[in-house]
């Protein structure tokens, strides 16, 4: 709920559509809040898709950001998937690596640490969002696409 409530914070910010109150104007009390009843409802495919709709909307470092989530999400599933969590960054890359090494195939090896390195160039451009939107669809998009897919088909 909180992802799409920004969200639509973001689409309205963006277009300039700011007509009617806002999503998270709405104050509520402490007791209003339930964190059971809520559902994750992002997937690495909706985050993706987001991130698309960014660019459109001419954001790069939310474009970037949302690749970022997008992989990394796809990551915490894989490793939900073994009982793994891991919430450090340097961690993540590392068992990209010990991936690459040990279950990953030697023609797909490069490439999948190549997607992942870039990924981590989203997340910095989250931050900064130095990078040119043209720069986000030829450099971050494709990697982004191969990361999902190889985890969706092995």
């Amino acid at each position: 709920m909180f992802s799409n409530l920004i969200r639509q914070s973001v689409r309205q910010c963006s277009t300039g559509a700011t007509s009617g109150k806002l999503p998270f104007l709405k104050i509520k009390k402490i007791g209003d809040f339930s964190i059971k009843e809520e559902k994750i409802t992002d997937t690495p495919q909706s985050l993706y898709n987001w991130s698309k709709d960014l660019i459109i909307g001419l954001s790069s470092a939310l474009a970037s950001e949302a690749l970022w989530l997008s992989a990394n999400h796809q990551l915490t599933m894989f490793l939900d998937i073994y009982g793994l969590h891991s919430p450090d960054h340097e961690l993540r890359s590392e068992i990209v690596i010990f991936l690459s090494s040990y279950c990953v195939d030697k023609k797909d090896k490069h490439d999948f640490i190549s997607s992942w390195d870039n990924m981590q160039k989203a997340h910095r451009n989250g931050h900064s969002g130095n990078l040119s939107l043209e720069s986000i669809k030829n450099i971050l998009i494709p990697p982004t696409e191969y990361f999902l897919r190889f985890f969706n088909s092995n």
